[in-house]
């Protein structure tokens, strides 16, 4: 395609125009570029690619994608002239629509297009070199959400060149507890008041989004649910492990055949504990325990014998009876 050559001395009017159409023709070659290579590549197998060309390509993924997205983030900032075209509330709207994507998501990365486009020029910069992957980018921008609103402009953008810079060396888990503690570095002699005011808010914040939710279930049970402050989870703990503690199981009354060592009759702590204690050996011994009541004995005829011989000399013969039949007489 042949190259425009502007005259030496071009009017304003005629700048401005050649910007706009070389920005309109560079972003529709852009894309119909990618989409061309994409469609090159699209019956290719890279199970044929060598070790060393599938590590080259694998390496240079990331920041392609990140390239990609912040070319997109670009777009949805100021495509709201399609959502009024469309009568959509905004672009994410009518995206989610049009290419059936979740409502959710496209409501994430619009809010993410603007946040680049007007306060995060640094982290923008970033993305679009490829010098920041999709997840670093995501963390750095909570990060710097998180930070006060009434902050320094100049402690903003040192926080974000610091969060951008330590990016090449670190993964998003790592710049996400760097994030939380980025104030030290940049500013440390406020960091105190900062970071006593981010727990205030996030106390105050707990406390207006705790709540709990008993939902019966129909089959006897209950299913609990809910989100409390750490004070408030840390007194519920200890309640609930006060009542199903294993120990107090005592309390719960046991069966009759829970104890079989306990004799039956024997009189109970509960019981005796009002009965005097001159009555309370009387009434244990008065009551025999059924299991330990004796079996009636069997008499053989050693015991008849001898039962007979108490009962003779209990019970003398008068003179002039005559004894028993079975008596031996006397010598």
């Amino acid at each position: 395609m042949p190259r425009i050559t502007p005259p030496s001395d071009p009017p304003d009017e005629f700048d401005a125009a050649d910007a706009l159409a070389l920005s309109q023709q560079a972003i529709c070659q852009a894309t119909l570029a990618i989409e061309a290579a994409l469609d090159l590549c699209s019956d290719a197998e890279p199970i044929y690619l060598t070790t060393a060309k599938k590590q080259a390509v694998l390496l240079k993924m990331p920041a392609l994608q990140a390239r990609l997205t912040e070319l997109n983030y670009r777009l949805l900032a100021c495509a709201f002239d399609v959502a009024d075209a469309h009568g959509a509330r905004n672009i994410g709207d009518y995206l989610a629509h049009a290419t059936h994507q979740a409502h959710g998501t496209m409501a994430r990365e619009l809010r993410t297009a603007r946040e680049l486009d007007s306060r995060w020029m640094h982290l923008h910069a970033a993305l679009r070199e490829g010098r920041v992957n999709l997840a670093q980018s995501v963390e750095i921008t909570r990060s710097l959400n998180a930070l006060p609103d009434d902050l320094d402009a100049t402690v903003l953008r040192d926080a974000e060149r610091t969060l951008v810079e330590h990016a090449e060396e670190f993964g998003p888990n790592d710049l996400r507890r760097m994030g939380k503690r980025i104030i030290d570095v940049v500013a440390p002699d406020i960091a105190e008041a900062v970071e006593g005011k981010r727990l205030a808010d996030e106390e105050r914040s707990a406390r207006e989004r705790q709540q709990l939710t008993l939902k019966p279930q129909g089959d006897g049970t209950t299913r609990i649910s809910g989100l409390l402050t750490e004070g408030c989870a840390n007194r519920l703990a200890t309640a609930l492990n006060a009542i199903t503690n294993p120990r107090r199981d005592h309390l719960t009354p046991a069966p009759c055949d829970a104890h079989p060592t306990r004799q039956v009759g024997t009189p109970s702590r509960a019981v005796t504990s009002n009965v005097p204690a001159a009555m309370r050996t009387t009434a244990s011994s008065t009551i025999q325990p059924a299991t330990t009541r004796p079996k009636p004995a069997i008499p053989t005829a050693a015991a008849a014998a001898a039962a007979a011989a108490a009962a003779a000399a209990a019970n003398p013969t008068p003179s002039g009876s005559s004894p028993p039949p079975n008596a031996t007489p006397a010598h």
